[in-house]
């Protein structure tokens, strides 16, 4: 041994826990994903939602997504311009908006139904306390818990429409 060796300090050699038992292991993401959450500023990932589709129903739904995104946000304007060179009423998109918005209720309250017909209850709600209207010790079928019926529409609050004024 020389005297340089000597007078060097000793590194501490790098210590590399066992991984145990119960660490959760979680698989590396797919490369869409990382591309996704790349091209995606780090503020919006709360407004990532991913789903496993798998019936027909779910992938024709999860189809409709991006259709959906693309009334909302260029619908709006196209629809003004249209109602200003008098192409169109005003009545006309409030309508369609409105078969829109009862359309979305129409398809949940029917899978709250199928899920009814199954036997399902919603368990969600009781461990929140009873639900409103709830009977002691009995839950209320999950559509009328949670999902108001629909009737005929009310004329009186106006449609609901994106081009309707908020201030007014």
């Amino acid at each position: 041994m020389s005297v340089e060796e000597i007078m060097e300090p000793r590194k501490p050699e790098a210590v590399v826990p066992a991984p145990s038992a119960s660490a959760p292991t979680n698989p590396p993401l797919p490369v869409s994903i990382r591309q996704l959450l790349g091209a995606t500023p780090l503020a919006d990932w709360p407004k990532i939602r991913a789903f496993l589709a798998e019936s027909e129903e779910e992938l024709e739904l999860i189809e409709l997504l991006p259709l959906i995104h693309r009334v909302m946000m260029q619908g709006p304007s196209r629809l003004m311009g249209r109602i200003w060179k008098r192409e169109i009423s005003v009545d006309q998109p409030d309508r369609a908006y409105s078969r829109l918005h009862d359309s979305i209720h129409g398809v949940r309250q029917a899978a709250l139904a199928l899920l009814e017909l199954a036997g399902f209850r919603d368990f969600r709600a009781c461990e929140e306390g009873p639900l409103p209207g709830a009977a002691p010790g009995r839950d209320l079928p999950i559509w009328k818990a949670r999902v108001p019926e629909l009737g005929p529409r009310d004329p009186a609050p106006g449609p609901r429409s994106p081009l309707r004024n908020k201030n007014v």
